[in-house]
């Protein structure tokens, strides 16, 4: 999501870390939220009230950059500082696989010795194939 938002921001330049705004649609508990934030923040340098207050003066500062539960149509929303130009990204796994499925398959009550053991193996071939795919799984608006 972050390196398909950041090329469609920043096509023809490098994206400048701690001049991004992050908006989540859900909030930190919800789905997978809070990890994407974290992600999201390290590549982007974007965060809440706790990240790097900046020089003093202000300048690099990447507090309040991060924001969980926005009103928002997208899962994600990357907006450039500089240009206020954004971009909407959505993630759309189910397009090329089933991620729920593969999951319950290893911890469900009737998985089976094979399906656990199987698992790592089927969890890595999923991630392959979204990345494979991540003009599919990946939408921006």
């Amino acid at each position: 999501m972050a390196r398909e938002g950041l090329k469609a921001l920043y096509p023809e330049e490098l994206p400048r870390r701690g001049e991004i705004r992050v908006a989540l649609k859900d909030h930190p508990r919800e789905k997978n939220a809070g990890v994407v934030g974290c992600v999201l923040s390290i590549i982007t340098g974007a965060t809440a009230d706790y990240g790097f207050g900046g020089i003093p003066g202000g300048k690099f500062n990447r507090r309040d950059l991060l924001f969980f539960g926005a009103e928002i149509e997208e899962d994600l929303r990357l907006t450039r500082l500089d240009t206020g130009e954004s971009v909407g990204v959505n993630y759309r796994p189910n397009i090329v696989v089933d991620p729920m499925s593969i999951l319950m398959s290893a911890i469900a009550p009737d998985a089976t010795p094979e399906d656990v053991a199987s698992f790592p193996d089927r969890f890595q071939e999923m991630v392959r194939s979204v990345f494979e795919h991540a003009d599919e799984v990946i939408e921006l608006s």
